[in-house]
């Protein structure tokens, strides 16, 4: 064997092995197993809730004179991508502090995240979730699924949808 059949042979070898390694690195980035949203998170003005008590009253005031809300992102049916959804405010910014903010949207972002959980797709109707929410949970837990049923309603409102019910 030649010196230059032995080169074409490796310079082959190492072309297929880069093709296989690309190929691979393409089909890892779409695993069939990707989460359908994230996880959803506040935003409070841009600054860290936790060192609240150690920022100045001006960076306390700016931060509540910005709109604070819940955001996460859904995966389009059409495209596979996630793309981020309408944020939801549940009229928490007509509070002037930061505890009653928090509180509401902190209640908004759990209840938001039961919902993703349970099946809720901002894509398609979820008429059958909210009775399955409503149906699923005893004499105690109604109101929370009330509750979540708002959320809902206006999650699907904000993204100017329609629930129709049954």
């Amino acid at each position: 064997m030649k010196l230059t059949d032995c080169v074409s042979q490796s310079v082959f070898f190492m072309y297929s092995i880069f093709l296989l390694l690309h190929r691979v690195h393409d089909c890892a980035h779409d695993f069939p197993m990707k989460m359908n949203y994230s996880e959803p998170k506040i935003f409070t003005g841009g600054v860290d809730i936790a060192s609240w008590k150690k920022l100045s009253k001006t960076e306390q005031k700016t931060a509540l004179d910005k709109d604070w809300y819940v955001y996460y992102s859904f995966r389009n049916p059409k495209t596979g991508k996630l793309v981020r959804q309408v944020n939801i405010k549940a009229g928490a910014n007509s509070f002037k502090d930061m505890p009653s903010r928090y509180h509401i949207l902190k209640s908004m972002q759990e209840s938001l995240l039961i919902v993703l959980k349970e099946g809720f797709n901002p894509y398609k109707d979820s008429t059958i979730l909210i009775q399955y929410l409503e149906n699923r949970l005893d004499g105690k837990e109604v109101t929370k699924a009330k509750e979540q049923v708002q959320i809902i309603e206006k999650i699907a409102y904000s993204n100017n949808r329609r629930i129709t019910y049954v």
